[in-house]
């Protein structure tokens, strides 16, 4: 593992290994293991999604022709995934579930 960091460290341009160092504050990247090291550039330059923006494509999604409800029910779960509701999920699953459904059929059994 040593020779594994030891090779990313030297890899690194200059602005890189600055940014290493700098996440690496107070000690030096050569103290922190390579998965350490890994980590540290996976957080730094993983682009963090706004939740107001994941919300909104949350609160506006429509239930597609050709989706079934299994898919439907899908994709709404997977479009809650990074909302942070806590608590509140089940009800806004539900919620936002039943609201897209577009066959008037189901959505008169659903309320």
């Amino acid at each position: 593992m040593e020779r594994k960091r030891a090779i990313l460290l030297n890899s690194l341009n200059e602005e890189c290994y600055v940014i290493v160092r700098s996440l690496c504050v107070p000690n030096l990247p050569e103290t922190k293991t390579f998965d350490q090291l890994i980590t540290l550039l996976m957080d730094y330059f993983s682009p963090v999604a706004s939740i107001f923006g994941e919300r909104q494509k949350f609160y506006h999604v429509v239930k597609r022709e050709s989706e079934s409800v299994s898919e439907w029910s899908a994709r709404v779960k997977q479009l809650a995934a990074n909302c942070k509701f806590g608590e509140e999920l089940p009800v806004l699953l539900r919620d936002i579930f039943t609201i897209g459904v577009d066959n008037s059929q189901i959505k008169d059994r659903l309320f």
